[in-house]
This record gives structure tokens, sequence and C-alpha cells, in this order.
């Protein structure tokens, strides 16, 4: 016969409390049910044991959690989770650099019943895409883990280990490689899944991610594990800018805040923003969890666009961001005048090739001439005819697609 405890509230949290151990012989259940903390406030990793046949804790819910005193002690803390199906899924949380301060870890787990983790995320996950782009669900196994500090002055540092079962990566409308799983974190500031790569030594055979890295300044509270292939990028760049450095050339600077197998930065360069012909080549820190800051200096005379991209270790190349820096060495020129006999004319040189806008405004802000064009050189000059403007001053815009303006004062005169 199972020994089956069943712990419940129906409106505000129980605290079972033990100063002692918890020992588990022989497969005894400890059912969390209602917002329930079950207190072990001993900081022994083996303040919870199992032996013989083992035991079960079934969390199963967000507000369900073992909150274990932890402290400044060292060793592999073992929460021995299962679901109410009797499947084990222990949780193992081992600590190589000691905390600070009289701290505890909450440790809560469940399972969903979907495909689509966006309908049960805990409830200070506001989003399951991958940098806001698009629901990856079905790259998301179909369980959460969750780990509360308080109490630290400095929380610990080590690895976790977490147990998944096969149905909760092969349930319809997943799309996962069970080889590929790696946990990952939700950065709570600034909202995101992407800011720390995910991370772990799968095991397929034992259902674990095992090695998963913390530290006290990324032991974040909401976890759970993703097929690695879904996660946008092999790194999070958290800055880029690109500005014109003189003689023709721009300066680009980029911060990373994680690289996961990252080999190299490509920086490239072209005329139209379509075609871009590489030009440098930066080396990438390969796996980095710091901020680290690059920069390059391209000289981009007629090549206005920039694009950076990245090369990670198995050849994939991911676009990071593409820069607009009209840095050509030859002068920007724009320029309007009067031509005679009712003519004007107006030259353009150093300006980008694109589509433009070529109006003329007069003095009282009436817009009196308007014209679609397309440049394709370096230098422009136009000869305008049979004007019937009166005489005066007069502004000359040429804009580009991209909104960048050139002006000119005109005067015209008999």
């Amino acid at each position: 016969m199972r020994l089956r405890i069943w712990i419940a509230t129906l409106c505000l949290p129980f605290y079972a409390q033990s100063q002692g151990r918890i020992i588990m012989y022989n497969d005894p259940w400890i059912v969390m049910q209602g917002n329930v903390v079950l207190v072990v406030d001993n900081a022994n990793p083996n303040a919870i044991t199992v032996s013989g046949t083992g035991g079960n804790i079934v969390s199963e819910a967000e507000g369900n959690y073992v909150k274990w005193t932890v402290g400044a002690a060292t060793g592999d803390f073992i929460v021995p989770f299962s679901n109410y199906a009797g499947n084990k899924i222990p949780l193992t949380m081992s600590v190589t650099t000691p905390g600070m301060g009289n701290g505890t870890v909450g440790f809560s787990t469940y399972g969903i019943m979907t495909w689509n983790n966006n309908l049960f995320k805990p409830a200070d996950v506001l989003n399951m895409t991958n940098m806001g782009l698009t629901n990856a669900s079905a790259f998301v196994i179909d369980r959460f883990w969750m780990t509360k500090t308080s109490g630290f002055t400095t929380r610990p540092s080590g690895t976790l280990t977490f147990t998944y079962l096969d149905a909760e990566h092969t349930a319809a409308g997943n799309t996962i490689t069970e080889s590929s799983l790696r946990a990952e974190r939700y950065e709570l500031g600034t909202d995101n899944w992407e800011v720390y790569a995910p991370a772990g030594v799968i095991n397929t055979t034992n259902n674990t991610v095992s090695s998963v890295p913390f530290t006290h300044s990324d032991f974040v509270i909401d976890w759970t594990l993703i097929d690695q292939a879904a996660h946008l990028l092999p790194l999070t760049v958290s800055e880029a800018d690109a500005y014109c450095a003189g003689n023709g050339e721009a300066q680009l600077n980029w911060t990373t805040a994680s690289e996961l197998h990252t080999q190299t930065f490509i920086v490239g360069v072209s005329e139209n923003g379509k075609d871009y012909v590489p030009v440098q080549y930066i080396p990438a820190a390969g796996t980095s969890q710091e901020m680290l800051h690059y920069t390059a200096t391209v000289s981009v005379n007629h090549t206005p666009y920039i694009q950076l991209q990245c090369a990670d270790a198995d050849g994939s190349i991911y676009d990071v961001q593409t820069f607009y820096t009209p840095c050509a060495q030859t002068e920007t020129l724009f320029t309007a005048w009067d031509a005679g006999y009712h003519h004007w004319a107006w030259k353009a040189q150093g300006v980008p090739t694109g589509n433009y806008s070529l109006n003329v405004i007069d003095m009282t802000g009436k817009l009196i001439y308007n014209q679609a064009m397309h440049m394709d050189e370096s230098a422009t000059a136009s000869d305008e005819s049979d004007i019937t403007w009166a005489n005066g001053v007069f502004i000359v815009v040429l804009q580009h697609e991209n909104g960048s303006r050139y002006v000119s004062k005109m005067m015209l005169r008999d």
C-alpha cells in the first residue's frame, strides 16, 4: 500500500514545515494542491532523501513549491518531483559556489496539456516568442520549472539538471528534435527568452538535460527546455550602431550579451541595400555570457549600406543588423539655381542611389513643383524649363525614399 500525504488549501498558502529531514522510502507521496509551500528548513543537501524505490513530491502547479533553506551550503539538492501518474521527474541543483545569507530556493514545476505553452506560461512570463517575433511554443517542451530565490545577499552558483517526459516533447503540435533539447531561461527585466543562450547536456536515455550553468547574476526564476535550433540567433546583441568616421569610412560598434558557438562576424557593404559584398571578417568569441564589445572600420564610398552578419561553428550565417551610412568621401552636394530665360537647374552629387522626390516650395510654404525620379549615378544634373512662377526665393528639396533630405535655396529673377 502506498502512502500519500495530500496538502491542500482553498484560499491561503499552507506551510508544512520541517526543521529535520524528509526521508522518502519505497515510493511515498507528498501531493501539493492549492498554492502550497513545503518548507524544508535545513541547509543540508540530505534534508530530502529518497531510498528504496524512491519517493514522489507532486507540484504540478506554479504556486505549489518546495522552499528549501540553502544558505551557504554546497552540494546536490535533489527534489524528487513526480507527476500525478507517478512518472519521476527529479530536479537537481548542484551548488558549487555557496551563496551568502540565510537564503532559500523555491522549486516548482508543472506540465501542460497542449503544445501551446503560451496559453499556460508562468504568471511573470509575458511571451513565448523568439525576440518578439513568433510563438515558439512548438519548439518548447510542455513543462516549466521555477527556481525562486529569496533572502540571499549573494545568490549561489552551480548547475541544474532537469528531467522531462517523452510525452512532453512528442505531443501533437510540437516540432522538437529530442537530441537538440537544451535548457532556456526567461530574463524578466527584458521580457526575453533570448538573453541567455540555451545550455546543458542532453541524455535521451535518462531524459535529462544536465550541467546547465547558473551564477549569482543569472539565477532566474523561469525555465523550460527548447529545441536549440529554434533559438533565433547564436548570440544576443545588446546594442549596435554605425557612424561616419571621415575619409569615406564608417565605424561599426556592437556589443554582445551572450554568444553560443559563434565563429566570425562578417561585415558587408552594398550600393543598393540588396547585394552585399563581404569586406571584413572579425573573429567572434565562441561561447560567452559576458558583455563583449566589437568594432570595425570599413570604406563605404558609394556603398552606404552596411550589413553585419554572424557565422557560427556549424557554418550557419545569421543576419544581425543592417545600417545606412552615407559616408562617401566625395562631398555631398545639392544645389539649384536660376539658369535664365525661364529656366532653372539643379545638381546632386555624392547622394545615394535610390528613388527621390524633387519638390519646390515658395516662401509661403506652398508646394509648387513635384517630380518623382530614380537616380543611379553619384552625380546628376537637370535643366528644367518653361517655368511660370513669379520672381522670388524658393526652397528646393530632394528627398530620398529612406527619408534623407537635401535642401537648396534658389532665387529667380527676370
